[in-house]
């Protein structure tokens, strides 16, 4: 029997990081926003709107699910969100936030190795994991959601804290795949006895093929369950109270259940910690380099409020050989200079370069002075290579040969550079998600739009997807530009085809006291099939005209 079936479960989930990716997020309660709103993550989404209408609320949620869910990355950036108070909507503590995260595992679940959950599920069921049933099965765990409601209760005058946490996975899949076979019979029959009554509604759904709807109705009907249903077509897998995610307190039942199910039952839970783990957030203000670089045993990559401010950035380069996976055939650096260089890039004529040096004791100057031969330069250079090095970055401008230090240099090259590192830093984090905020500040209207083929050109090459908070007409009109490219088959590269559905805009603004969102779809030939709600970019026009 397994002492603890979690264990190896999380570390068979941590094999493929890159998989396991944010699709879609609903918030209420939250900030700006009050009644319920639904964003669906494409591969680049853009969230545009006026000044203080909610758009970086839907960020930030995305931390304060991590927090929730207890992603360590997360604690550093609690004083950034604020306390509860702070975070509900209007401030009242009699409303409950509720935030919803809902992801998805990209890779089929065999490509993970046989953990020791899986098999013990399979000799504890006499079940083959070479048949496809099996993996059908598992497989209908690879998209779950996990729903956050925290809120506050008054207590004998006593503020009273409280959180629950649902996860779900899709009902319909849910269903299909448990009794499409019978080599799962009895590993998913405790699944279903402990939600028998999500089932009858799920009878309705068209993905479900019509023997096996019969075939769960007269199950339901001899359970003697009733009349009952499932919430927004997912089944709902158990409570997890609090922060605790051990297989015995996350389900809120008195069934008794296997471990490996128990095991099972968790894997949303899992999947959406995973994907929130490798979220990546550049905030609207970053910093300028430092004047002196911190030495590897300080850097901490996993801080998330290091991403926020730009800084985390900065170390990726200087500390490059270690934060770089071994088989990435260009170094980080290369990457970041050939965007900001090359004239199909960012068109900058700029690149960055790290210059250390060590600090020359006096003690060991003198000593040298005092004894100038083979045994006293060994021992200067003994002295010398004790003390840590000290390092800075420094920016050439190709163009005119010139070299200044990065912090000396212009402010729109610190907005920048913490950008295109987020979108190509690769280890410790695959970052399937990258959230950015005003990537436009500081920046002329050309590299704004040549941002734009950033997002486009990592989005194809990885399986990073984008969420841009930003004002920026020039980057918008350049993603329209490549959509109506590929259409016409007119892109002057292929690294830059894009599809209308591989870009999300909404628009968000304030009514009646409560942030409300709308998608703009956009034409496969990169037009707008309605026009901008309450005039957005129309200044253009009122100046022109």
């Amino acid at each position: 029997m397994l002492t603890n079936p979690l264990r190896g479960w999380k570390r068979a989930f941590r094999i493929q990081e890159s998989h396991s990716m944010i699709t879609a997020i609903t918030l209420e309660n939250f900030r700006a926003i009050r009644e319920p709103i639904r964003i669906d993550i494409a591969p680049i989404t853009l969230l545009f709107g006026a000044n203080g209408v909610g758009k970086s609320a839907v960020i930030k949620a995305l931390h304060f699910a991590g927090q929730q869910l207890g992603v360590e990355r997360f604690e550093t950036f609690g004083e950034e969100l604020g306390e509860f108070v702070d975070c509900v909507h209007g401030q009242t503590t009699e409303r409950d936030i509720r935030i919803g995260v809902e992801a998805c595992y990209s890779g089929p679940f065999e490509d993970l190795s046989f953990d020791q959950v899986i098999q013990e599920a399979a000799a504890t069921f006499d079940l083959d994991i070479g048949e496809p049933s099996f993996w059908d099965f598992w497989d209908s765990f690879g998209t779950a959601a996990v729903d956050i409601e925290v809120g506050q209760r008054t207590f004998h005058h006593l503020q009273t804290p409280h959180m629950r946490t649902t996860a779900g996975v899709p009902a319909a899949q849910f269903v299909r795949s448990t009794y499409a076979g019978n080599s799962t019979r009895g590993f998913d029959r405790q699944v279903i006895e402990l939600h028998p009554q999500r089932l009858l509604e799920l009878m309705d759904a068209d993905q479900v093929p019509a023997a096996i709807r019969q075939h769960v109705n007269q199950w339901v009907e001899s359970s003697g369950v009733g009349d009952a249903s499932a919430e927004d077509g997912w089944v709902e897998l158990g409570w997890a109270p609090g922060r605790s995610f051990t297989a015995d307190s996350a389900l809120d039942t008195s069934v008794e259940v296997s471990p490996p199910v128990k095991a099972l039952l968790l894997t949303p839970f899992h999947l959406v910690r995973e994907s929130l783990y490798e979220f990546l957030h550049v905030g609207p203000l970053r910093e300028r380099p430092p004047r002196e670089e911190r030495t590897a045993g300080d850097v901490d990559m996993y801080d998330q409020y290091r991403w926020f401010t730009g800084a985390a950035a900065w170390d990726a380069l200087h500390h490059a050989s270690v934060y770089q996976r071994v088989d990435d055939k260009v170094p980080l650096i290369e990457r970041v200079n050939e965007w900001l260089a090359s004239p199909e890039r960012l068109g900058l004529g700029l690149s960055l370069r790290v210059n250390t040096a060590r600090e020359v004791p006096l003690e060991a100057l003198s000593a040298l002075e005092q004894t100038p031969n083979k045994i006293g330069v060994h021992n200067f250079l003994e002295a010398v290579s004790n003390t840590p090095a000290v390092s800075h970055f420094e920016i050439e401008d190709r163009n005119r040969g010139i070299g200044v230090q990065a912090r000396d240099h212009g402010t729109g090259v610190s907005q920048l550079v913490p950008l295109v590192v987020a979108a190509h830093v690769s280890y410790p984090f695959d970052s399937p998600l990258v959230a950015i905020e005003q990537p436009e500040l500081h920046v002329h209207p050309a590299v704004q739009a040549s941002l734009g083929d950033l997002f486009v050109v990592q989005r194809g090459k990885t399986s990073r997807r984008f969420m841009v908070e930003t004002h920026s007409e020039h980057l918008l009109l350049r993603l329209m530009r490549r959509i109506r490219e590929t259409y016409e088959q007119k892109l002057p590269r292929p690294e830059l085809t894009l599809s209308s559905q591989d870009v999300a805009v909404y628009y968000v603004e304030q009514r009646d006291g409560t942030a409300e969102v709308s998608r703009l779809v956009i034409d496969e030939d990169g037009d707008f099939r309605a026009g901008w709600p309450a005039g957005f970019f129309a200044e253009r026009a009122e100046e022109l005209f």
